[in-house]
């Protein structure tokens, strides 16, 4: 939400490194979301490591 937030503030007031902030919050938390579901799923599944 914050890089979403960030990135909207960056175009409205045309500061483009506000927006590429954003755009990198926003594509980080998303890696960071992705990259728990898979662990969610391992562990769900009982294939984590051993």
């Amino acid at each position: 939400m914050k890089g979403r937030i960030t990135q909207e503030l960056g175009r409205v007031t045309r500061n483009r490194r506000l927006q590429r902030r954003g755009r990198n919050d926003r594509v980080s938390g998303s890696l960071k979301q992705a990259v728990e579901k898979t662990k969610d799923a391992f562990r769900r599944n009982g294939s984590g490591p051993r």
